[in-house]
């Protein structure tokens, strides 16, 4: 497994050996990033891909001194469950 993340557009993304596995979608809402998809293929479940496309999301919001809208149920239960109170 040869795992790429990227930020691209409105997204994070998974490549795996350059196919595409899985993704962390947000949409902009009043300035804020309204992360409102996470998905993973199949194949690659259970190997903490959401996670790694979600921190590297986050991460960027942080960069970009966004906030974050967590209305993925994913990513709420994450958000709720670590130390994430400065991007909501």
């Amino acid at each position: 497994m040869s795992l790429m993340i990227v930020f691209e557009g409105s997204r994070t993304a998974c490549y795996d050996s350059g196919e595409f596995v899985g993704e962390c979608a947000f949409v902009e809402n009043d300035g804020k990033w309204e992360l409102n998809r996470t998905f993973v293929k199949k194949s690659h479940e259970g190997r903490g891909i959401a996670k790694l496309l979600l921190d590297e999301l986050l991460e960027n919001a942080r960069k970009n001194g966004v906030k974050i809208i967590p209305t993925c149920s994913y990513v709420a239960k994450v958000m709720r469950s670590e130390s994430y109170a400065d991007l909501l």
